[in-house]
């Protein structure tokens, strides 16, 4: 709302206009909760931060640090791509107040199993920005190399290399004979 509002100031010159136009967006339960503040078509509140205060109190989360802090210490990876796991640890990262190394301890600590033994060997990345690139690039391949082995997946086999075994059908060029053969 701020963002639509003072991103063109023209446009919502007065605080009268902002309040209009944040009320004339909000519906059902959200536009109930201002109702109370509006008499005889007009508004009780001096500018549209008081409509966000109202709101937050109606639907805010009081402690939303501790709710972040309680979400992001059970968020793991599990089978989800980096990215998608990353977002979400962003999202609740951004309601506390931690710096980047910070975030990067809390952030390894949710990685997948797989991730993090990819991690064994690399260099160590020194910033935030530098160990999700890192995780997004090792995902990216583990999850490559999974696709690959899922469509051939004899090609792990350590025995035989992807080739078939000899069977009486289908006899090695060293032995040409069928194995009830005892001339």
């Amino acid at each position: 709302l701020n963002l639509k509002l003072y991103s063109n100031p023209q446009a919502f010159p007065t605080a009268r206009l902002r309040i209009g136009y944040a009320i004339n967006r909000l519906r059902g339960r959200a536009l109930e909760q201002l109702l109370p503040f509006v008499e005889n078509n007009l508004v009780g509140l001096s500018d549209s931060q008081d409509v966000i205060n109202v709101l937050k109190t109606a639907f805010g989360d009081p402690d939303a640090a501790a709710t972040a802090l309680q979400k992001i210490s059970y968020l793991r990876q599990g089978n989800k791509e980096f990215s998608s796991y990353y977002a979400e640890f962003q999202t609740l990262a951004n309601e506390l107040n931690w710096n980047d190394s910070a975030r990067m301890d809390h952030l390894k600590i949710g990685i997948s199993n797989e991730l993090n033994r990819e991690l064994i060997g690399q260099p160590k990345a020194f910033s935030l920005y530098a160990f999700v690139n890192q995780c997004q690039e090792l995902d990216s391949q583990l999850r490559a190399h999974e696709a690959r082995t899922r469509r051939n997946p004899a090609r792990d086999s350590n025995t035989n290399y992807g080739r078939q075994p000899a069977t009486m059908n289908n006899r090695t060029p060293f032995n040409n004979r069928s194995p009830f053969d005892r001339s």
